[in-house]
C-alpha cells in the first residue's frame, strides 16, 4: 500500500496523477490491485466525491499504463520495467472484480 501524500478532498484526474500510479504499479509489480470506487453515485440520492472516482479512474488507466513502455519511457530510467501482472482490479463498492485480460 502506498500513501502518497496528497490531501484529502482535492485529487484530480491528470498525467501527473496516472504517472504516479504507474510508477507505483511497476514498483510493487501486484496481481491485484484495490482502489477508490469510480462511480458518480453509490446509489439513490448518494452521490460519490470527486477525488474518489478521479483515483478510480487514475488507477484504472495506470494499471494498463503499467504494462505499456511507451506510455511513461522516462520510468524505464528510474529501472521501472512494464509490468503485465496485474490480473484482477477490485473496486471499493463493486461487488465483483474487474477481471483484466492482459
Amino acid at each position: 500500500m502506498d500513501f502518497l501524500g496528497h490531501p484529502d478532498g482535492i485529487v484530480g484526474y491528470g498525467i501527473a496523477s496516472r504517472r504516479e500510479l504507474t510508477r507505483a504499479v511497476r514498483r510493487h509489480r501486484p496481481e491485484t490491485v484495490i482502489t477508490t470506487d469510480f462511480r458518480e453515485t453509490y446509489g439513490p440520492g448518494a452521490l460519490n466525491q470527486a477525488d474518489h472516482i478521479a483515483v478510480g479512474w487514475a488507477t484504472i488507466d495506470a494499471v494498463r499504463d503499467a504494462a505499456n513502455r511507451w506510455i511513461f519511457p522516462e520510468l524505464d530510467d528510474e529501472g521501472l520495467v512494464p509490468w503485465h501482472g496485474v490480473r484482477e482490479v477490485r473496486a471499493a463498492g463493486h461487488g465483483w472484480p474487474m477481471m483484466l485480460e492482459q
